[in-house]
């Protein structure tokens, strides 16, 4: 780090590595540029689905866990009975 702020310029094999929060940051900017950009999409799409295909994998995970929650929980109160 003492190099980075020493020098005006570095190459990038010179700079330090990402942290894994940049990374997965660095994703969803590249991957969310093309569906949330207005000026870049040519047709006109709802944000709530523009988020949905940006952010695919989230939802899906908290659906699942909605429904193991649920049959858990309807599998609790058959077996107390």
């Amino acid at each position: 780090m003492w190099r980075v702020y020493r020098v005006p310029h570095l190459l990038l094999d010179q700079l330090p590595p990402l942290s894994e929060r940049e990374a997965v940051a660095h994703g969803y900017l590249r991957r969310s540029a093309g569906a949330l950009d207005p000026a870049i999409t040519a047709k006109r799409e709802r944000l709530f689905f523009a988020f949905l295909r940006v952010f695919r994998v989230e939802p899906t995970q908290e659906l699942d866990v909605a429904l193991v929650r649920t049959a858990v929980r309807l599998a609790e109160s058959v077996g107390v009975s």
